[in-house]
């Protein structure tokens, strides 16, 4: 009877091992860390792996929400949000070292509420654009990762204003002192 147990659970044991190969091997590989483009503008990046060395990438580029009291009748209310969400395509340079690259298309809202008295001001800004990452990063561990990149880019935007004419914008540009660093975990989930 103790040999048909013990036979049983080495056996229950492979299976259940398999399995827990078969599941890591099937897994995707996440990534999740910040991005810094200098020490007051930073921002979350979380990226998925689709495929070897493809991989799905969200940027939280900056949010907030805020409430500011500017004396006994005066105040400002904002709202914020920026987003890009792109695919990101490496190349192994040698090593642990990497070239990636790819579109990123991004898009944000920004609303601000001044008020004083009876009377406010209500602005909302939207704008919309295309980007294109280009960096270098390096695996320092199994686990950690630090690069180096930058988003050449083309934005449209709309402004309106109370009581005013909206106002509508263009940009285009590469901004070389606009190169970020980023640092990220990966892990497999």
């Amino acid at each position: 009877m103790r040999t048909l147990i013990f036979t049983l659970f080495f056996i229950l044991s492979g299976i259940l091992a398999a399995q827990e190969t078969t599941t890591a091997t099937a897994a995707a590989n996440h990534e999740i860390g910040l991005r810094l483009t200098g020490l007051t503008n930073f921002g979350m990046i979380y990226k998925k792996q689709l495929a070897p060395l493809k991989y799905r990438r969200v940027r939280l580029a900056s949010a907030g929400l805020g409430f500011r009291s500017l004396g006994t009748d005066r105040n400002e209310t904002n709202f914020g949000v920026n987003v890009a969400i792109g695919t990101e395509r490496r190349a192994q340079l040698g090593g642990n070292f990497f070239f990636h690259h790819g579109p990123e298309p991004f898009g944000g809202i920004n609303w601000v509420r001044s008020a004083a008295g009876s009377s406010s001001l209500n602005t909302l800004s939207v704008n919309a654009g295309l980007g294109y990452v280009l960096g270098f990063q390096a695996v320092v561990s199994e686990r950690i990762t630090i690069g180096l990149e930058t988003i050449p880019s083309v934005q449209l935007s709309y402004t309106a204003v109370t009581n005013s004419n909206g106002l509508f914008g263009f940009m285009a540009g590469f901004d070389a002192n606009a190169v970020a660093l980023t640092a990220t975990y990966s892990f497999v989930r």
